[in-house]
């Protein structure tokens, strides 16, 4: 009778699989389709979207996406707060993260639901607030800070000697405030948060201002309830008639004669030129089609000063390229005299260099130096309205001398010096040590602008010649002429 029972209930179960696999569809699990049923009933807005998903036993959940939170921190004007720090602290993970507000005193930030603190900084003023995050739409609170206490500073600008500046414009970048100083010189900025700003003088981009520096990185730090000062400079101008030499000037070229021989160009105003330049003694150098006009000025804080510029004949260079120790004609190499514009050597090794300015001028001769780094360089006496030639030779890297030191910037870039100066070298043996500044080379000044060409000739010399250089001690007072006799590698 067991038996029975048993094969009974093995053919049910066999009947029951073999019914399964032909028809799986109406068979699907039952309580699946009655969850599914009631969460459609009861839940109607959550069907699978990419917000929601369903999961294996059919019950839709939904997904939950960061909030949108956006701060705006103004003030009881309404005006907003730019630039405040705002922190967004999470009380679930208890994360913090910060932004900055924009000009319109709103920050934003992606935030999980529940309980968020948000922190607003401004100076040494803060402010807190609880806001509760429910849902996924974008949600916005304000912060508001009160100016009234009267929280004020007040900034002086004044020239080298003392004497206010009127009209300056000012900026008070964390505050977004803006303000310009009166007949004394002063400006107060008023309603301010208690706090340290920056006030910093014409905001970058902003076109110069008559008769003031026109460096735009002026500012000063000043805490509410201070007084700061800021000191400028006043420029001056170089001022002179288009029609001041000969011809019509095309170009006008104000440089400056000390350490720095800064370079500016003039503007050109009916039949008038122009430039702003800080106080110093400057030559002024006007270039017509074929000529040169020129005159040395001293320009005083504030004032103008007339350039009466005298008429100058341009001179003109022939120079030689030689490749050495070949002294063969060195074609094909480039030559340039001051700021006159590159020739390229012909096949004899010649090139003209036209309309080059008059007086001491530095004639170079070079190749590529990837090809065999051919390099010369010399100083001559360039004769106005004559023709004078040149001649240089050019070696070859391979073929330098020694001269047993290193020359390279110091503390002041205007200034070249001697370092890594070897004991037995031919630098030491002419008498010159570690640390001694070049100030002349073959008799000619070798600071300011062209003190980097000068240290470059100094250390490109071929073995045997003798370089005559004028050095003075770091920190002494005498310049001391010295012949190197250049050594073989």
């Amino acid at each position: 009778m067991r038996g029975l029972v048993l094969a009974g209930l093995a053919v049910a179960i066999a009947a029951a699989l073999l019914m399964w696999l032909a028809h799986p569809e109406e068979t699907a699990p039952v309580r699946k389709q009655v969850v599914a049923e009631r969460t459609a009933r009861e839940m109607p807005s959550l069907t699978p979207t990419e917000e929601s998903a369903v999961d294996d036993l059919g019950d839709v959940r939904e997904v939950e996406r960061p909030t949108l939170l956006s701060v705006r921190v103004v003030d009881v004007d309404r005006r907003p707060v730019p630039d405040a720090a705002v922190n967004f602290a999470d009380s679930a993970s208890y994360t913090m993260e910060r932004e900055r507000t924009d000009a319109t005193g709103l920050a934003k930030r992606r935030v999980a639901r529940g309980t968020v603190r948000v922190m607003a900084f401004a100076g040494t003023t803060w402010i807190e607030k609880q806001i509760e995050v429910t849902s996924a739409d974008p949600q916005t609170v304000e912060l508001t800070f009160d100016r009234r206490a009267g929280q004020k500073l007040t900034v002086i600008v004044q020239d080298e000697t003392g004497v206010p500046i009127a009209g300056i414009p000012l900026r008070l970048a964390e505050a977004g405030e803006r303000g310009e100083t009166g007949a004394d010189g002063k400006h107060t900025f008023t309603g301010l948060l208690g706090g340290t700003y920056r006030v910093t003088v014409r905001p970058r981009g902003q076109p110069e201002l008559p008769g003031r520096a026109v460096d735009d990185d002026h500012s000063v730090t000043v805490a509410t309830g201070r007084t700061g000062v800021i000191t400028m400079q006043r420029n001056g101008w170089v001022v002179g008639s288009v029609d001041s030499a000969r011809a019509a000037l095309t170009q006008v070229l104000v440089e400056r004669l000390d350490a720095s021989a800064e370079i500016k160009h003039a503007s050109f105003v009916n039949a008038r030129f122009s430039a702003e330049v800080p106080p110093g003694m400057y030559r002024v150098t006007g270039r017509t089609e074929q000529t040169f006009a020129t005159a040395n000025v001293s320009v005083r804080p504030g004032e103008q000063t007339e350039a009466r510029l005298a008429h100058v004949e341009s001179a003109t260079l022939i120079v030689t390229a030689m490749r050495f120790p070949e002294h063969v004609p060195n074609a094909g190499v480039s030559c340039v005299a001051g700021r006159s514009s590159s020739v390229m050597t012909d096949e004899r090794g010649v090139a003209t260099l036209r309309d080059v300015f008059p007086g001491h001028v530095e004639v170079r001769c070079y190749s590529n130096w990837d090809l065999d780094g051919r390099h010369a360089a010399r100083f001559v006496e360039a004769e106005p309205g004559l023709v004078t030639s040149v001649r240089l030779d050019l070696v070859t890297r391979e073929s330098l001398g020694v001269l047993g030191a290193n020359v390279v910037p110091s503390s002041d870039p205007s200034i070249y010096m001697f370092t890594a100066v070897s004991v037995d070298g031919p630098a030491a043996k002419a008498g010159i040590s570690n640390g001694d500044l070049l100030v002349t080379v073959e008799g000619v000044p070798a600071t300011g602008a062209i003190a980097a060409t000068a240290a470059e000739y100094a250390t490109t010399r071929r073995p045997g010649h003798q370089l005559n250089v004028g050095v003075r001690a770091k920190h002494g007072v005498y310049v001391i002429n010295l012949t190197v006799t250049i050594g073989k590698l």
